[in-house]
């Protein structure tokens, strides 16, 4: 599908619409990778830098790492645009120590945090820089972001718009697809996601006062009939905010 213009309103609607089976796929484990491998991994990373951290869960979704999250940290606040999500996290993923706000990330006013986590969320941001802005302030001096994204090297393939016309690795380019997992295949709803190289990312964010302290490619689950897991579909990230 060629690129369409999109706005904030535009995604948070998608994500309300799919909201009900995210949460199933989630909370029925189907979707592997997140709860075998990206979820364990923001666990283990914040873990690691302290246990009485305050945290932020930028575009938590359904609450599932931010739960996660609370369980090694002192204060977890979720952050998303999509209500109905939000609502289910209330639900399904509340504890004492944890706070959902409902907007995007520019509107959030809270008191800086010790560590951000940022799980597939900027690739679905619009303005990439407004959204890095926002998330530095919510940063301590000297505190982490930790980030996933999808490789946008492979996930073109994964996705099956690489030898499209208008696709090229070094723009920028808006995606309207199917949403899917490597374990449950193609769904009925449509998700939107910015293609844009690894450059753009790390740029952008040493724009924003971050310093790259770790890079990891991420292999995810293994499945050989499928070919996925022999190559990197996930990018993992470790920054500090300098300034």
């Amino acid at each position: 599908m060629a690129p369409l213009p999109k706005t904030n309103s535009d995604i948070a609607r998608e994500w309300d619409d799919i909201a009900v089976e995210r949460f199933n796929q989630l909370f029925s484990g189907e979707d592997r990778t997140y709860n075998e491998v990206l979820c364990p991994l923001f666990v283990h990373e914040t873990s690691k830098r302290g246990t009485d951290l305050k945290v932020a869960d930028v575009g938590c979704g359904l609450g599932f790492l931010t739960k996660a999250l609370s369980e090694v940290s002192s204060e977890v606040v979720g952050v998303d645009i999509s209500q109905k999500s939000l609502i289910m996290a209330q639900e399904r993923n509340g504890a004492e120590n944890i706070r959902y706000i409902f907007g995007e990330v520019e509107s959030v006013n809270i008191a800086p945090v010790d560590l951000c986590v940022a799980n597939m969320f900027l690739m679905d941001c619009l303005n990439i820089d407004s959204v890095v802005d926002s998330i530095s302030r919510l940063i301590k001096r000297g505190g982490w972001l930790l980030v996933s994204i999808p490789n946008p090297f492979f996930m073109p393939r994964y996705w099956g718009y690489e030898r499209n016309s208008w696709f090229s690795y070094n723009k920028e380019i808006v995606v309207e697809m199917p949403f899917r997992t490597s374990t449950t295949g193609v769904g009925i709803y449509k998700t939107t996601h910015v293609h844009r190289p690894v450059s753009f990312y790390i740029n952008a964010l040493c724009r924003h006062g971050f310093e790259l302290e770790e890079y990891r490619e991420i292999t995810g689950v293994v499945i050989p009939k499928r070919n996925i897991g022999k190559y990197p579909r996930h990018l993992f990230f470790v920054f500090k905010r300098s300034n």
